[in-house]
């Protein structure tokens, strides 16, 4: 899985995202994690709340992590 915290000054949170199957049924696009190496990165969350906004209008979202450089943030429109 991969886990998103956050520390502040109004508080600490923090969730943990498990890979899932998806689900025709429900419309469900199922959540899928592939790890090469585990990373420890920190974002500020002004920013990463921009790239949120644009997730309901999307079918997925592909978030890439490494080491030493930024996040990057793919969203697939629905057609």
């Amino acid at each position: 899985g991969i886990t998103f915290s956050n520390n502040g000054e109004i508080g600490n949170g923090s969730i943990k995202i498990k890979q899932r199957n998806s689900n025709e049924e429900s419309g469900d696009p199922g959540v899928s994690i592939e790890l090469r190496d585990p990373v420890s990165l920190v974002f500020s969350l002004k920013y990463l709340l921009n790239f949120t906004k644009a997730t309901p209008l999307c079918n997925t979202v592909k978030l890439s992590l490494a080491s030493g450089i930024p996040i990057l943030v793919e969203d697939e429109a629905e057609e």
